[in-house]
């Protein structure tokens, strides 16, 4: 008996390997443990699941899996290459730019870091109702505060290769910036992220003779982008959803449960984007580098795939009511491509070659505990717990660990 339960449990932990998911995640913030484990399966069954949680960084992970100051997980800024061939930026800022020697283009000569603190609050409210026989209806919608502050830069060029040319340049950044009607000033921003519906299918296995149970549920729906988007001027807001795209949510969960109290389960989602044209700004030369872009146009916009895919185990009301939950979870987003007119004038390899558009991912530990104060014969349950998200490792991404809280209310409206 022993060996088919651990059978059954390798298979699940062999066949995550291979699935990419999402978990509505976000490179500014450790990745939530969102709808991971399967429904019940109850006819007219709602849950209401609402989360609270915050976390801060100073810090980021760059394309190399290094910590480096929060702005520069793009790389540090290429202030010279960032001028070269912008035609809109103050003349002054072009002349400098000539005149100064071609190691220039090269880091860390030329180049400056962006520090800068980012806070994020964030609520996630969800809501799932099994009509009947397994067909469920779910609907998620996050809250968030964004905040970036604290903003600063520092030029890292060698003290031996600073010249006149530069350090008048570096004087008069922030101008030359604003001649472009770019700002990199402190930002804010407060909002719905994106909506999402789904519709699915939940079923709950207990005839089995090994295992307590297995339990499964698949959903297919759509993201609405009703979140606010990123202003490409404004370098340092962020987007509140997905920068206003459409999206295609796949996800599916299988847990089994054993020896009464013991559940271990995996989950896989995923979200397709739909293509869009956007006002962006653009790489223009293969030197340039960092976050920020001085050249803008409106361009045909294919957004990577955001996935996460994870493995849980969970004590499940081991004490009472009590449960607690530990997870891995591996998420990111694909490649993003920009097509280009064919009369246009920009190069499409430089544009793509942008590292904001190679992608991002993340590595993330999970722990929450919750209480559940249902009786066996009660036909509503409140539930209240905590939770904690460690982010492991990732590329291109804030490292910013998130401390929460939930509430939850199930009510079956038929016993």
């Amino acid at each position: 008996m022993n060996n088919r339960v651990y059978s059954c449990i390798a298979i699940i932990l062999v066949c995550t390997m291979y699935l990419y998911a999402i978990d509505n995640p976000h490179f500014y913030r450790s990745t939530n443990f969102i709808h991971a484990e399967p429904k019940i399966e109850h006819d007219l069954f709602s849950s209401l699941d609402i989360s609270l949680a915050g976390g801060s960084s100073c810090t980021s992970r760059n394309s190399n899996h290094q910590h480096v100051p929060l702005f520069d997980l793009y790389g540090t800024q290429s202030v010279p290459a960032l001028f070269k061939n912008d035609n809109h930026s103050d003349d002054v800022c072009a002349n400098i730019v000539q005149k100064l020697p071609p190691s220039f283009l090269l880091p860390p000569q030329g180049h400056v870091s962006f520090d800068a603190t980012f806070k994020i609050t964030e609520a996630n409210i969800s809501y799932s109702y099994i009509i009947k026989k397994g067909m469920l209806l779910l609907f998620h919608i996050p809250i968030r505060r964004l905040e970036i502050k604290n903003v600063s830069y520092t030029d890292i060029t060698p003290i031996s290769m600073i010249n006149e040319e530069w350090q008048h340049l570096f004087n008069i950044f922030p101008q030359c910036l604003s001649h472009s009607h770019i700002t990199i000033a402190p930002w804010k921003g407060v909002g719905i992220g994106d909506l999402t519906t789904l519709i699915g299918f939940t079923h709950n296995y207990q005839h089995t003779k090994v295992l307590d149970f297995i339990d499964g549920t698949v959903a297919l729906g759509i993201l609405f982008p009703t979140g606010k988007t990123k202003n490409p001027r404004d370098i340092f807001s962020l987007p509140l959803g997905y920068n206003g795209h459409f999206g295609i949510p796949l996800q599916g969960s299988l847990a089994i449960g054993t020896y009464g109290w013991v559940t271990i389960g995996t989950y896989i989602q995923a979200l397709f984007f739909m293509h869009k044209n956007q006002n962006l700004g653009l790489k223009t030369d293969l030197m340039e580098s960092g976050p920020i872009r001085s050249t803008f146009s409106s361009i045909r916009t294919s957004k990577g795939a955001d996935w996460n895919t994870g493995i849980y185990f969970k004590a499940d009301h081991f004490a009472y009511g009590l449960s607690f939950t530990t997870a891995y979870s591996f998420s990111g987003e694909q490649k993003t491509h920009l097509s280009i007119p064919y009369n246009s004038p920009f190069d499409s390899a430089i544009i793509n070659s942008d590292s904001s558009l190679q992608g991002w991912n993340m590595h993330t530990l999970h722990f929450s505990a919750e209480y559940d104060f249902a009786t066996h014969d009660s036909q509503s349950g409140l539930r209240v717990g905590a939770f904690y998200t460690l982010q492991l490792q990732g590329t291109r991404v804030f490292e910013t660990n998130m401390l929460g809280g939930t509430f939850g209310l199930d009510i079956a409206w038929t016993m």
